[in-house]
């Protein structure tokens, strides 16, 4: 896989036909939920530091997450998903 794919993470199973089409061209990384969160940011950061993380994640769970992973571009949820 290539550094310069971009990535996008979400909870949710089944979520991936309610992303919206801005990540059409996104690896998908879907998680059942978000106690592996963390643990696949990490691993995914090693795998490949140099590629955009964006992360969907709910409103009350992003300051904590942006201080603990400053490189990575956490989205709320809300904006990420079509109706």
């Amino acid at each position: 896989m290539s550094e310069d794919r971009e990535f996008i993470l979400y909870v949710g199973e089944d979520c991936k036909k309610y992303l919206s089409e801005e990540f059409d061209d996104f690896v998908k990384v879907e998680l059942k939920d978000k106690g592996a969160l963390e643990t696949v940011i990490k691993a995914l950061k090693i795998r490949f530091p140099n590629a955009p993380l964006f992360v969907a994640i709910p409103k009350q769970d992003k300051r904590r997450l942006e201080m603990k992973f400053p490189t990575v571009e956490f989205i709320p949820d809300f904006e990420c998903f079509r109706n």
